[in-house]
């Protein structure tokens, strides 16, 4: 038992310190990462980012940190008294770096350099690291770069910069249709709830919401204080949403993917052009299609809204990342 409970606190000091580093932070073996001084900012507010390395045995490197330059001025940079060999700043959105150690040594989140910015906008972004030149030399100059994990700053610390959602999650997420949690976070697995939808929906249309505060729609389960509660009086005025009954909406509940079809396109006055039922079943999954859904389902699979990965999944619940990726089909489409 005095042995269990002492591998449980050590494995509890070891995550508590983790956490108190930060995701951004976060620097395992052979790792450079952005580490902001603050998780949000306002316009006109000093950004100060530091890049931190911990590696072993390393004598250089080449590095470019890319920015938006709409987003962020740069003021200043300045180097690590260790090794700094090089420096460029006057790249419109990047910032590149010759660094080298001076020999055959091992770094624990040193900072390596310092760079300052004036945030000109609070438009999310990112700060991306990238590789150039010799990349990083180990001690026999040898390129050592396929060993290291590049930590960026993105817009949302779970939301990591090589999934295959990250584009869409960022394009929303600037465009506004989606923000993250109070946190910070964005949730790219947590499923969409039914209220939120309608939140993002009330976005995308830019409805003055105004003349629905303090309303609910007439269901009896969303309040009329609730952060989601002008949007849901707002989609039943208009006809674009319904409950499961006349007074009770789904607060709480997961909405599925075909229930998105359906509702965005009665929203938009979809028409199918082809087969209904042909388009349907040109996918594998297609059968599992509620009967009540299909027309909705293949107007959105047609238009390259869902069914790029080869199937539909229509009655599967949408992801936070799934929905994050619908509207960015719908905008390159040119639907939206």
């Amino acid at each position: 038992m005095k042995k269990t409970l002492s591998l449980f606190l050590a494995a509890l000091m070891v995550f508590t310190s983790l956490f108190a580093m930060g995701l951004n932070s976060f620097a395992a073996d052979n790792s450079i990462s952005v580490v902001m001084d603050k998780s949000s900012y306002k316009v006109g507010e000093i950004a100060t980012a530091k890049v931190v390395i911990t590696a072993n045995k390393i004598s250089g490197l080449g590095l470019v940190l890319r920015y938006d330059p709409d987003v962020y001025r740069l003021e200043s940079v300045k180097g690590s008294d260790k090794g700094l060999d090089d420096l460029d700043s006057h790249q419109n959105g990047a910032v590149k770096f010759n660094w080298v150690s001076g020999g055959d040594t091992d770094f624990e989140n040193e900072v390596i350099f310092t760079v300052k910015f004036k945030v000109l906008s609070t438009v999310p972004t990112d700060l991306i690291l990238e590789f150039f030149g010799d990349k990083v030399l180990g001690p026999n100059n040898e390129d050592l770069s396929s060993s290291f994990a590049l930590h960026h700053k993105t817009i949302f610390p779970d939301a990591l910069y090589e999934a295959w959602y990250y584009p869409a999650v960022k394009s929303v997420a600037q465009k506004g249709y989606i923000t993250g949690y109070s946190d910070g976070s964005f949730g790219p697995v947590n499923n969409i709830q039914r209220q939120d939808f309608v939140v993002i929906l009330a976005r995308i249309a830019g409805a003055d919401l105004s003349a629905y505060e303090g309303k609910n729609g007439g269901f009896s389960d969303v309040p009329r204080n609730a952060y989601y509660s002008a949007a849901v009086a707002w989609a039943r005025a208009e006809g674009i949403v319904n409950g499961y009954s006349s007074d009770y909406f789904g607060v709480g509940t997961p909405i599925s993917r075909e229930q998105i079809c359906i509702i965005f396109c009665r929203y938009l006055n979809g028409e199918v052009s082809g087969n209904v039922d042909t388009i349907i079943a040109s996918y594998p999954d297609g059968g599992n299609t509620s009967p009540w859904a299909k027309t909705s389902v293949a107007w959105a699979a047609e238009n390259n809204i869902i069914g790029g990965a080869g199937y539909l999944n229509s009655t599967g619940n949408a992801t936070r990342a799934e929905m994050a990726q619908m509207l960015e089909n719908m905008s390159k489409n040119n639907i939206l």
